[in-house]
Parts: C-alpha cells; sequence; structure tokens
C-alpha cells in the first residue's frame, strides 16, 4: 500500500472504477493482463477496518457491471465489508504467531508445528532436520553500538533466514538472539557419517550468507557472525528419539561451535554401534 499508485487509494478510501486496465494500472504485467478477455473493466476496493486500510482487492470484471454497479452499491458494500473483516482476522492470525521484530514465528508457534511435523516424517519414514542458530557477540553488538542497532541485527538475520530456507521449512525466534530452523525431510540418508549432511549444506548456506551481509556494511563497524549446532532425526535409524531429544542434541552442537571459535557448524553424528565379533 505504499506504492505511489495506491496511496492516493488509502488516503481517499473510495471504491475506484476504470473502464479498462488500460487506463494507467502500473501494477500489471501487460502480458498477463492481455489474456483477460472480456473482464477489461475494473474495480479497487479498499479493505477499511475502523477507517484504516488493511489492503486493496483488485477486481476485473466485464464492463457491463460498472453500468449497473450504483443501482447495486449497497450489495458490493456488504460484500467488501464481509472481505474486510476477513482479511483483518487473518492478519490477526498471522500477528499473533509471529515474532513483532523479526518476522520469524515466535518460539510457541515454531514448537507446536515442529511436534505436528515430527509426526508427519514418523507417518512418511522421513527425516527431520533441526538447526540451532546463536548470533554471535551480541551483547557486544548491544553494548558498543545500542539496542536499536542490535534490533537491526535481528531484524536483518531473521530476513536471512527466511530467504535461505524451502518453503516447507520453518525458522522460529528461541529467544534473545537465538533462532531455530526446521527442515522436513532433510539429511535422513549415510551422509550424516561423512559429515556432509544436507542439514549441514543449509546450516552452512546460512552461516556464509549472514558472514556476507554484514562484511559488506561499512556504515558501521559490524562483523556480525552466527554459531549453528545441526541434529537429524533419521528414519529408522532414531525412530524412537522424541523432538525434545532432537533439540537438546542441536543444542550441544550449538555450544560445541560457540566454544570452539564461532562462526561455525557443528553436525551431530550418531555414535556407531560396537560391532560384534
Amino acid at each position: 500500500l505504499s506504492e505511489p499508485f495506491f496511496t492516493k487509494l488509502v488516503a481517499s478510501p473510495q471504491v475506484l472504477r476504470a473502464a479498462s486496465w488500460r487506463e494507467g494500472f502500473p501494477f500489471l504485467v501487460r502480458e498477463k493482463a492481455d489474456q483477460l478477455g472480456q473482464t477489461q473493466a475494473v474495480l479497487l476496493v479498499p479493505l477499511v477496518i475502523e477507517r484504516s486500510v488493511l489492503g486493496c482487492l483488485v477486481v476485473f470484471c466485464h464492463p457491463d457491471l460498472l453500468q449497473d454497479y450504483p443501482s447495486r452499491e449497497a450489495f458490493f458494500n456488504t460484500a467488501w465489508g464481509q472481505l474486510a473483516l476477513a482479511l483483518s482476522i487473518a492478519i490477526q492470525g498471522e500477528l499473533a504467531m509471529l515474532d513483532r521484530l523479526t518476522g520469524v514465528v515466535n518460539r510457541g508457534y515454531f514448537m507446536k508445528r515442529y511436534v505436528q511435523e515430527a509426526e508427519r516424517c514418523d507417518r512418511y519414514h522421513a527425516a527431520l532436520g533441526l538447526l540451532m542458530i546463536d548470533v554471535d557477540n551480541f551483547k557486544m553488538v548491544n553494548d558498543t553500538l545500542g539496542h536499536l542497532q542490535g534490533d537491526k541485527v535481528l531484524q536483518a538475520v531473521g530476513r536471512l533466514l527466511r530467504q535461505a530456507i524451502r518453503a516447507i521449512d520453518l525458522v522460529g525466534r528461541y529467544g534473545g538472539e537465538e533462532f531455530i530452523v526446521m527442515l522436513p525431510e532433510t539429511g535422513g540418508s549415510e551422509e550424516e557419517r561423512t559429515r556432509t549432511s544436507s542439514a549441514m549444506v543449509v546450516a552452512e548456506r546460512i552461516r556464509k550468507a549472514v558472514e556476507d551481509e554484514f562484511h559488506e556494511k561499512d556504515e558501521k563497524p559490524l562483523r556480525v557472525t552466527v554459531s549453528i549446532g545441526v541434529a537429524v532425526r533419521r528414519y529408522p535409524e532414531d525412530r524412537r528419539m522424541d523432538t525434545e531429544t532432537l533439540v537438546r542434541l542441536a543444542d550441544e552442537q550449538l555450544y560445541k561451535a560457540k566454544t570452539t571459535g564461532k562462526n561455525r557448524c557443528v553436525l551431530y553424528v550418531p555414535e556407531q554401534p560396537a560391532s560384534i565379533e
């Protein structure tokens, strides 16, 4: 809604009608709009709750609808109001599961999804990877540059985490400067034994992205890095491992990463069973 085209709509939240989408709608992709056929007319509907515009509904329709619109305006206004209410409820639900500062999900929602995903992986005999991530020397950032800069660091790390994972993965804020990432169907093969787990690949990608992001910043003396603990719940070897144990194992690897140099990833490798002579 901050785009120039929509600021006027937000300032005066009235339904706008246009006989053709060709009449100056810069957000439309021309090639796709050409496929609209006879639905050439456009309605731009601000979705308003308590005088606040939450979003904008763009409706493509036949030009005849615009001619009938004044006589059916009461009906349409009711429909727009219901859609605005639905959007408001959806936004409130999303906010309830998000960490307001970083934009990743909060710990409570993450743990709920984590248990559900572990059950699903059991059902489909799939592995489940988990990353515990901590921002190195974060207290120093707060002490030397201030808490506002510290907040910006956490926001940047949250953004980089979201960019580094797949749509089926999930990243949450575990607490303070610590994050947690769930990687369904990741790392469940013999690769763990050689320390080249696919979960480790994701972790290293995240570590490098954070290092590169802050290494390129010249305006502040920031050299922010992260340490990452990696653990994988394999199937069938670890089918009896509960979700708390996987978190503990990832957290233990994070501790190893923090105490052996920082800015590194450490993978939990299960001990091999002793051979029987």
